[in-house]
């Protein structure tokens, strides 16, 4: 009798696995989406989010609000703007043939498996990929989808089921993830099409508030994940091999010529109008009525409550307020690092940082001018935490807010770094997150100049990875930090 029950226990236990394994199965296939050739890195070898992101805002404080005010915003827009709602609906879907079905137009080719392999090939492996940065974080943090929380109906109630079951969590979001990796390897492809490009894939996260989905905050950390999930795999040579058949087919379909390695001394790698546009590719600031601008608002006094409350937090901002020489902003990034970073200690990095922002500088001139927002220490009449002398403050206060050059220069060092170092990637993207609030802290500017700037310098890394001359830099770069590595 104890033998038949051992027996049927031991029967059950397998039946039990194989239910789990299929439900893991059908599981990851909702998620993902598209079965890969390749898996270029998996949990384990991403950067960990944990580590150099904030959680997700829990039901109190300045975050949890905007969350609430924005979703309110996407059930507005479900009444409001039926065909807002209705591109919603179809941004929900998250295989690639439907996907491609809206970014082929932007992309300016049509992307299917049969009449581009190689992009479709390119995109599927690197998606489901990308995802693989906040597989564990979903679990971690299994924060509660907004219509879970309060029960309410999405424009998609043929999801719903998955999306509550204990499985699918919110934070961050997959949706948002794979839409900005989308882009920004098309726009890696295609460089003359990044501004739509960027703009769809916008309006692609945003897609996920309306539907009920997501929160804000959900959205913008998968923006994030998705640009440093895009970088660490330029370290993988076989996702490199994939880019270039990608970028061959496309020349190839289209009559463009693939792009040579520049020879000299060249101090750009683009001009400013070979750059994407960021009055195209992001939204303008918000205005004095609308939810944003009541974040912005919290978020600037939390800024000078910082400044009273945590003194070794406010030095901190004080240093990263100096704009030049840029050699300050490098040495912030010495301890993430590991090393000094200097044109004598390591020229190739040097070479290769100097260059990259010198680059992605030129695309925050037009939206400065353009929108010349003003900064929220000039609109209170108050002073701010960098300079000493308030002449210094007035000529600052002549420069639009939206978006923050600190902000651009900071968070894309970190992605270039994150690249040149991947295994220190968790030090360096949280100094160059830190380096963006700063300028919070400070009053230089508000908060939605901060966000902005870390999607703009984002779309400015991608911009880079175009450059077979960037490619040959990052290459010298890496082997430099190689070489000094070991011989610690």
């Amino acid at each position: 009798m104890g033998k038949k029950r051992m027996k049927m226990w031991f029967v059950v236990g397998v039946l039990a696995t194989m239910m789990l394994v299929c439900g893991a199965t059908r599981v990851q296939a909702q998620v993902f989406g598209d079965k890969p050739e390749v898996i270029y890195f998996t949990e384990k070898d991403m950067p960990d989010m944990r580590q150099f992101l904030p959680a997700p805002p829990d039901t109190f404080g300045i975050q949890w609000t905007h969350d609430i005010m924005r979703y309110y915003w996407g059930k507005d827009q479900r009444v409001k703007n039926p065909e807002r709602a209705k591109m919603a609906q179809r941004d929900a879907k998250f295989t690639l043939d439907w996907i491609m079905k809206e970014f082929s137009v932007p992309f300016g080719l049509q992307v299917t498996s049969e009449e581009t392999p190689e992009i479709f090939r390119l995109l599927r492996d690197a998606t489901f990929t990308a995802r693989f940065i906040c597989a564990d974080v979903k679990h971690f943090y299994a924060r509660k989808r907004p219509f879970v929380r309060f029960q309410e109906p999405t424009l998609t109630p043929e999801d719903e089921e998955f999306m509550s079951n204990g499985t699918s969590y919110s934070y961050p979001s997959s949706h948002a993830l794979k839409g900005w990796c989308i882009a920004l390897l098309l726009s890696e492809i295609n460089p003359e099409r990044a501004d739509t490009l960027f703009a769809r894939a916008y309006m692609y996260g945003d897609s996920r508030i309306i539907v009920g989905a997501h929160w804000q905050s959900d959205v913008d950390a998968g923006r994030l994940a998705a640009a440093v999930a895009y970088g660490k795999m330029h370290t993988h040579p076989l996702f490199m091999k994939q880019l270039e058949k990608a970028k061959k087919e496309f020349c190839r379909l289209t009559g463009k010529t693939m792009p040579s390695v520049q020879k000299g001394v060249i101090e750009k790698y683009y001009t400013k109008e070979e750059m994407p546009n960021l009055i195209k590719c992001l939204p303008a600031p918000p205005d004095t009525l609308n939810e944003h601008f009541t974040y912005d608002l919290m978020r600037y006094f939390w800024g000078k409550d910082q400044r009273v409350n945590n003194p070794e937090r406010a030095k901190m901002a004080r240093r990263d307020g100096i704009w030049n020489p840029i050699d300050t902003l490098f040495s912030s990034f010495n301890e993430a690092l590991g090393m000094t970073i200097s044109k004598e200690n390591t020229p190739a990095i040097w070479k290769l940082l100097t260059r990259s922002l010198v680059t992605t500088d030129q695309m925050r001139v037009a939206p400065k001018a353009f929108y010349h927002r003003t900064r929220p220490y000039v609109r209170f009449h108050e002073h701010i935490l960098t300079y000493d002398k308030e002449e210094d403050e007035v000529e600052l206060g002549k420069e639009g807010s939206y978006p923050s050059g600190h902000t651009s220069r900071g968070w894309a060092t970190a992605l270039l770094l994150s690249e040149v170092c991947p295994e220190n990637a968790n030090q360096i993207l949280k100094r160059g997150w830190d380096y963006g609030e700063s300028r919070v802290i400070v009053g230089a500017h508000w908060q939605t100049d901060v966000d902005a700037s870390r999607m703009g310098a984002s779309i400015g890394y991608g911009a880079l990875q175009a450059s077979p001359t960037f490619r040959e830099d990052m290459k010298a770069a890496r082997q430099e930090y190689l070489r000094k590595k070991n011989r610690k």
